[in-house]
């Protein structure tokens, strides 16, 4: 693992964290410490990772990765029930409403989206391809815990495809040193799992053989998690372009099927109902309905491209950029 790689991921985990830090600290101070923290945090991941002495042996124990996975269990354990307690105050987060809401409507037998609505009266975004696999967790009343199976699961495919327990159990830590991942987690959030999914489906492509299926299966339900990442069936197709183009269109194939089906299955039933086109609808504020399609399917176009770029270089390293700036674009469409 080189430096760049390391300072990308650093960042990637921790700049999320700013508002959280700008908080308690201030504007100017909150900005200083963030970056002290990249630069010391950054430099010991390097340190760890480099393969001298003895932390990078250290790091290899999967005592550490189970260590870290029991802790995040407990915490949410004992936050999640806290912080859920004060919706009734008509506070706290919602993002854990909307997957419980619609898995409920599908458990009753329902229309998916029959009840669409958190309880502070947001459109629910959440797409099927995030509750299905929440169902199992919500019958049983343990939702909140889905995050740590989904990095369990990412940590155990680090293992097997950079053979060695190091990576999985630096993914892992790495999590816990982020507070506003911390924060999603006991919060019930599902971007953790969304971006879980994502990093699991780019390991099963880049382990090849039979996990590229799994790998398009995966993604087709990341990207009917959301609307706006719908184009992310794309992605198998950019990124084994260059091993297998014949493999390539038929994963894609596939990962078109799995995300256009959930979605489909839940516009389908009433499309009066389905909430999580609000999220193109908001982006339209400001602009005309037709400029700001176009903007957005530009923005869409040009990180492609930019995929396409990045998904040619055969390193783990490039496939995860790719997949990461795959991730960022349709984050610029809700402010159009």
């Amino acid at each position: 693992m080189n430096w760049p790689v390391v300072a990308a991921l650093v960042l990637v985990l921790q700049v999320p964290s700013l508002p959280i830090v700008m908080k308690f600290s201030g504007p100017s101070l909150g900005i200083l410490v963030a970056l002290v923290a990249v630069v010391i945090l950054a430099g010991a991941v390097w340190f760890a990772v480099s393969g001298r002495g003895r932390l990078y042996h250290a790091l290899a124990n999967p005592l550490w990765g189970l260590a870290a996975l029991v802790l995040l269990t407990v915490m949410i354990a004992i936050a999640y029930p806290i912080l859920d307690a004060r919706k009734a105050l008509g506070v706290g987060s919602d993002q854990d409403d909307c997957v419980l809401l619609i898995a409920g409507n599908i458990l009753s037998g329902l229309a998916p989206y029959a009840c669409n609505h958190s309880y502070f009266g947001n459109p629910c975004s959440t797409g099927l391809g995030m509750v299905l696999p929440a169902l199992p967790l919500a019958i049983v009343n343990a939702y909140p815990f889905g995050i740590s199976l989904a990095l369990a699961g990412c940590a155990a495919l680090l293992e097997r495809l950079l053979a060695g327990g190091w990576a999985a159990n630096l993914f892992l830590l790495l999590f816990l040193l982020s507070p506003e991942l911390i924060r999603q987690a006991l919060t019930g959030s599902d971007y953790p799992l969304i971006g879980c999914g994502a990093l699991a489906a780019v390991l099963m492509l880049r382990r090849g053989g039979g996990w590229i299926w799994g790998g398009a299966l995966l993604l087709g339900m990341v990207a009917a998690s959301r609307v706006p990442l719908l184009y992310l069936v794309f992605l198998p197709g950019f990124l084994l372009w260059s091993v297998d183009r014949r493999q390539a269109v038929q994963v894609t194939l596939l990962a078109i099927l799995i995300g256009g089906g959930l979605t489909a299955a839940g516009y389908l039933p009433d499309p009066t109902l389905y909430s999580p086109l609000h999220v193109l609808r908001s982006a339209k504020s400001g602009l005309s309905s037709v400029s700001s399609d176009i903007l957005a399917a530009s923005l869409c176009f040009a990180g492609t491209v930019v995929l396409i770029l990045l998904a040619r270089h055969s390193s783990l390293a490039g496939w995860l950029a790719a997949a990461a700036v795959a991730l960022v674009v349709p984050l610029a469409i809700p402010v159009l």
